[in-house]
């Protein structure tokens, strides 16, 4: 998943979370995302080329406001092309939030996207802003649980039902599940049961440099 920080000369690294809702207030959330997506499509490029690897594909965050400008579709298709990448390595990420906005806008771009051959994902999914029936309504691919739920599925029952429900509603929807926030081996091992296709989090890794990833990628080779 490509990941963006920013790394300010005098603050250090500074996290998205703390710079990505004031780029949201302008036009600059749409430049920063067309910056994001060239550069993970021309570093997937990169190792594709490199280790040959036919399952190496790479999950890239899309706002609202990225779909909604005039041509995004086209300059998605185009910057795939440049890249040399087929589309069907590219996962899109849209928020709970986001993917509403846009379905309500227009959900037919979400099928032209997956007709193109992009796959489709629902990041977060459990904190609150999507319904059950957006399960059915939302065209997608991926269903990625959010961290809150799988860190304290073990520790809180109310948590843990929820957590088994949405497994449960990901496979009768034929989804592919993802479960964030695996940090422990405890919760991997009940991950594992809950028959999750994949999982990420710090237990794996942390955000890192393509420089570390390639270390990784070469371990594989």
């Amino acid at each position: 998943e490509a990941l963006l920080r920013w790394h300010h000369p005098s603050m250090g690294i500074i996290d998205p979370d703390d710079f990505i809702p004031i780029a949201e207030k302008d036009d600059t959330i749409v430049s920063l995302g067309t910056f994001v997506m060239e550069g993970a499509m021309a570093q997937l490029a990169e190792w594709q080329k490199k280790y040959r690897n036919p399952d190496l594909f790479m999950c890239i965050n899309v706002t609202s406001a990225q779909v909604f400008q005039e041509g995004y579709f086209n300059l998605l298709q185009k910057t795939c092309a440049r890249s040399k990448i087929l589309p069907d390595k590219i996962v899109l990420e849209f928020s709970e939030i986001g993917f509403s906005e846009i379905y309500k806008w227009n959900s037919s771009i979400l099928g032209e996207m997956k007709n193109a051959g992009f796959h489709i994902a629902l990041d977060d999914y459990g904190e609150g802003r999507a319904s059950i029936r957006s399960l059915v309504d939302y065209q997608m691919d991926f269903l990625k649980i959010d961290r809150s739920l799988s860190l304290e599925a073990l520790s809180d029952d109310r948590k843990r039902r929820l957590f088994e429900l949405m497994i449960h509603l990901g496979h009768e929807s034929n989804f592919q599940i993802v479960v964030e926030g695996i940090q422990t081996p405890e919760i991997l091992k009940y991950v594992i049961g809950s028959k999750a296709q994949m999982g990420q989090g710090y237990l794996f890794s942390r955000p890192c440099p393509p420089q570390q990833i390639e270390e990784l990628l070469k371990k594989q080779a």
